[in-house]
């Protein structure tokens, strides 16, 4: 099946959510099943920097307003096509959304020019004999095609719906997709227009990156006016739990870590740990639970929370690692205040480096993540992959990664908690930490390893809902 997946990030060469990791795990894991994946994305300022090759085409491809936009084609190691998009009309940005923290104000314009010059390009490639089948947009920023005349058969995945691309019909009136009253009706939410609302009216198939997201989506408490319309609509919406990309994450071959392991020998987890607390002058008592939080440091991410809990779980006999980095300067400089620093058992790592994150789980016993708004799951699945049990709030993709543990660790992989507060993190906290004392506690991490957490059967769900929307 040839497949044009149309996105805002892409991993790791422009990424600002989880959405850019999926996009480039599902279209290797496609190629690897004998799709061909080609990724269409905005060109970035800076991008060339990244390492991504690509070339730029000679002739200009014509959109159907009669602008033109120039393109530039590429391949990624694992066999995936790049296709970026530059136009005089926006200008060149360097990030999906924006910068500290702002949206960019040409946001539509730029996704508006991005579905427009992908649909040209599905004109131009069936001209050639050389179609694509169907078109995978993803979010809002790619949520535009289903709206444009000639788009093939499109998937529409919804990573986050609070980013819903809602702004005043005039935005949109002189980029031509407000001239259709059946477009106009579809994007109408309000008084304003819902770019995602109309994407996901008008797509053939929509997925969420969940079972329980999916159900969330229709939930009028959870997202408002969105989830009414897609109720009353009867919008099909199919969940898929994503995976983990084994090609970064695999603690058996990950070359950030001091000593590898996997399920079969999990006992070498441990040297990841001593390594680790030497590194970090901790006191080594190889019983003593490490406990990490290996994330961003921003309230989506619950980076908040563990700061709120920091003083009571630093009393009791564990060690508490935070690494990541973040835009949330207050809970940073909690993070590195002098008094955390005096503690013994306690150590912050500043740093957005994925390896560190890696590393830091590797070593950890418990993982702590308390996402309150991610829907993914994702944070939860590496974890599970590096063999750190999580803690995590029981919502959307956290519920459909975690069975949460019996008291006698006989079945579960992780322990869920309900009330979206910092009491409550600190009590299933609690709660993993006596568990680390039951002589179950190992066969709990090696179930925990051995979950099949990549990409393949994610992969395969994809391709039959692909051809759900060419039957449709």
């Amino acid at each position: 099946m040839e497949v044009l997946m149309v996105t805002a990030e892409l991993s790791p060469y422009v990424r600002a959510t989880e959405t850019g990791d999926s996009v480039a795990a599902l279209s290797r894991a496609l190629t690897q099943q004998g799709h061909k994946v080609t990724v269409a994305l905005p060109n970035f300022d800076g991008l060339a920097d990244t390492g991504l090759m690509v070339a730029r085409r000679l002739s200009p491809l014509e959109l159907s307003d009669g602008s033109a936009v120039t393109v530039f084609d590429g391949q990624l190691p694992s066999g995936v096509g790049v296709v970026l998009f530059e136009s005089k009309a926006v200008p060149l940005r360097s990030a999906p959304f924006g910068e500290d923290g702002k949206d960019y104000p040409d946001n539509a314009a730029r996704f508006a020019m991005l579905c427009r010059a992908a649909v040209a390009l599905c004109e131009q490639r069936a001209k050639q004999g050389k179609p694509f089948e169907l078109v995978h947009a993803h979010d809002w920023p790619a949520a535009f095609l289903p709206l444009l005349p000639g788009c093939p058969p499109c998937v529409l995945t919804v990573h986050d719906p609070e980013r819903q691309g809602t702004l005043p019909f005039k935005e949109l009136e002189p980029l031509g997709l407000t001239a259709d009253p059946e477009n106009k009706e579809r994007l109408r939410l309000g008084t304003r227009a819902s770019v995602l609302k109309g994407g996901t009216l008008s797509a053939k198939v929509v997925t969420a990156i969940s079972p329980t997201a999916a159900l969330e989506l229709k939930d009028p408490e959870r997202f408002g006016p969105l989830a009414t319309a897609l109720a009353e609509a009867e919008v099909e919406i199919h969940g898929v739990l994503g995976g983990v990309d084994y090609g970064t994450f695999n603690p058996a071959v990950d070359t950030a870590l001091r000593s590898r392991f996997d399920a079969e020998a999990p006992e070498k987890k441990g040297n990841s740990k001593t390594a680790l607390c030497r590194e970090l002058e901790f006191d080594l008592q190889p019983d003593r639970p490490l406990v990490v939080y290996a994330d961003d440091i921003d309230k989506d991410a619950g980076a908040d929370w563990v700061v709120s809990i920091l003083a009571e779980l630093l009393k009791r006999d564990v060690l508490v690692l935070v690494t990541g980095s973040g835009n949330a300067k207050s809970i940073v400089r909690q993070l590195g205040s002098a008094k955390l620093k005096r503690l013994e058992n306690f150590r912050f790592i500043e740093s957005n480096v994925p390896a560190e994150r890696r590393r830091s789980l590797a070593a950890a016993d418990i993982a702590l993540v308390p996402s309150r708004s991610r829907l993914s799951g994702h944070s939860v699945r590496v974890a599970q992959r590096y063999g750190a049990v999580p803690v995590a709030l029981n919502v959307a993709g956290n519920a459909d990664a975690i069975v949460d543990c019996d008291s006698e660790l006989l079945t579960g992989t992780g322990f869920l908690f309900d009330e979206p507060s910092p009491d409550a993190l600190l009590a299933a906290t609690e709660r993993a930490l006596a568990a680390t004392s039951n002589p179950a506690w190992g066969k709990l991490r090696q179930r925990v390893m051995r979950l099949d957490l990549g990409w393949e059967g994610p992969a395969r769900r994809y391709a039959q809902l692909y051809r759900l929307a060419l039957k449709s």
